[in-house]
């Protein structure tokens, strides 16, 4: 839910502004792949958990805002290939695969 939040919230100018042009009202599809995330976010199911609702409420507060609408589409993990490169980002960072370089100061 929060990586939905960040795609409109990271791309809100661009839907205020650019997609506004010629008066036709524009339909912008979200994919992602929690299954119980697009559901939430179609309203087939309700939103238990408190945070994830603070998170939810702040995407319909701007749903609302915005002059395109908005639909949520679910993707299958195994077609998402942006969802497979974070994982393998954060698999990486996580069992130490991944060296960031650092420059030696003493020099």
């Amino acid at each position: 839910m929060l990586a939905v939040y960040f795609a409109i919230s990271d791309n809100l100018k661009i839907f205020k502004t650019k997609l506004k042009k010629r008066g036709k009202r524009k339909i912008i599809i979200i994919r992602s792949d929690p299954k119980s995330t697009i559901e939430q976010l179609n309203k087939r199911s309700k939103v238990k958990d408190e945070i994830i609702k603070r998170v939810y409420n702040s995407i319909i507060r701007i749903m609302e805002k915005i002059s395109c609408t908005l639909v949520f589409d679910y993707l299958r993990r195994t077609s998402n290939r942006a969802g497979k490169i974070l994982e393998l980002i954060r698999k990486e960072n996580r069992y130490g695969y991944y060296f960031p370089q650092v420059s030696n100061t003493d020099e």
